[in-house]
């Protein structure tokens, strides 16, 4: 591996991580969303999977992490992901 490959965001190694220690991120992401979904549903609305996109989109993004770049990480509309934030933050 270079040095540009090393030094690039994503990298394990830039991170003191071995790559092994980042193979089963996915899974431990939802293994996370699933011990908390809960604390976004109500009598009448779950947004939990906005929860999860939401997270899923700024653990992702490089740069720019707003609405629109996650609405296009993800494919969830900007809208919902912003009335998400909008409605579950107090």
């Amino acid at each position: 591996m270079n040095d540009a490959q090393t030094n690039a965001v994503f990298a394990p190694q830039r991170w003191g991580l071995l790559p092994e220690a980042v193979h089963d991120l996915a899974h431990r992401l939802r293994r996370f969303w699933e011990r908390f979904r809960w604390r976004f549903k109500t009598k009448t609305r779950d947004a939990s999977l906005y929860a999860y996109h939401y997270l899923s989109g700024q653990l992702r993004m490089e740069i720019q992490r707003n609405f629109a770049n996650i609405e296009r990480q993800t494919g969830v509309p900007e809208q919902n992901v912003q009335r998400f934030m909008s409605n579950t933050s107090a």
